[in-house]
């Protein structure tokens, strides 16, 4: 079956047109699809632009943080040799005060034992001293 070349031209012509209304309505399509794309690109940016000011702020208060924890960490390991040193003249003293307060009872004691004999020679007699 032989087409006339009539006809052959006129299918050849509607596909021709068909392919160019195809070719339009992609080229439609692929406009617009480009169109969101870029859309898309600019917010990523902006996006990309926002979390590198949170990284870089992040990494500010980190850099804080780790000085005060390094300053917490200086004092926490000064505390135990102020303590220390403290606690051996807190001893000192009181063994100071001790050697005081025995020396001091050491000389009061026969003061008192010679007051107190000495009362008791003063009390009438038939009184208990």
């Amino acid at each position: 079956m032989r087409v006339p070349p009539k006809e052959l031209v006129d299918i050849l012509q509607q596909q021709v047109k068909m392919l160019v209304e195809d070719s339009a309505q992609n080229n439609s399509v692929l406009g617009q699809d480009l169109e969101n794309i870029f859309l898309d690109l600019e917010q990523l940016q902006g996006t990309e632009s926002h979390l590198k000011n949170l990284v870089e702020k992040l990494q500010q208060e980190n850099k804080v943080k780790t000085k005060h924890v390094n300053y917490l960490q200086a004092e926490l390991e000064r505390i135990p040799s102020v303590d220390a040193s403290l606690l051996e003249e807190l001893q000192a003293e009181v063994f100071k005060w001790k050697n005081l307060y025995e020396d001091l009872c050491s000389k009061v004691m026969p003061i008192m034992s010679h007051k107190h004999t000495m009362d008791s020679k003063k009390l009438p007699e038939g009184t208990l001293a």
